[in-house]
């Protein structure tokens, strides 16, 4: 990290620019008729501008990175968060939301039919993705309970956590073939836990 003088405050303020010309677009009908038009130009201006480059996102922008865990998969889980982040959307009163896959995934295919069933349609393609988009209006969505708190069947002792760290030590100091022990051990917590959460 390092301070920011003044010149590096003047060519964020410049991307002002790019970031109202993308908002004009991502706003637009089709989205993706325009969509490398828009990445060229923020390229072009990056280099014009030099190294001090910010991308910020409007009050009305949600960004939501979405993992689930392979054995929670097939669970219904997965519907259930993308309904607790469309109820989010309608909150905050977000109109769309916007997904994308990418063809490099092995899981490309499963991902979109997963989302249709969600109720995304997709939208366009490019050489590397896919974009599906929901109108968050139009899709009936469950109230998502409060989950701040954990449950007490799947919370975590001190033990668990010593033994990740014992398995995290062993698994530096011994990097030898096969699966990484530390993934073993993991494996076998995590295991333990839903087994006695998910009866």
């Amino acid at each position: 990290m390092h301070l920011a003088k003044d010149r590096d405050i003047g060519r964020v303020a410049c991307c002002k620019e790019a970031i109202d010309a993308s908002w004009a677009i991502y706003d637009s009908f089709s989205l993706l008729d325009y969509f490398h038009d828009c990445e060229f130009a923020m390229q072009s201006r990056r280099f014009s501008w030099g190294g001090a480059v910010a991308y910020a996102y409007d009050a009305r922008d949600a960004i939501y990175i979405l993992l689930l865990f392979s054995r929670q998969q097939n669970r219904g889980h997965g519907h259930r968060l993308v309904n607790c982040i469309i109820e989010h959307a309608r909150y905050k009163g977000y109109s769309r939301v916007y997904v994308t896959t990418s063809y490099r995934s092995p899981h490309h295919y499963a991902a979109g039919r997963f989302y249709v069933s969600c109720g995304f349609r997709m939208i366009g393609s490019d050489e590397e993705h896919m974009y599906y988009g929901l109108d968050v209006n139009d899709v009936p969505v469950f109230h998502c309970p409060d989950t701040s708190t954990p449950s007490a069947n799947f919370e975590y002792r001190l033990s668990d956590f010593l033994l990740i760290g014992m398995a995290l030590m062993l698994d530096t100091l011994n990097r030898d073939r096969g699966e990484p022990k530390v993934v073993q051990k993991l494996g076998k917590v995590i295991g333990e836990k839903e087994k006695r959460f998910f009866k």
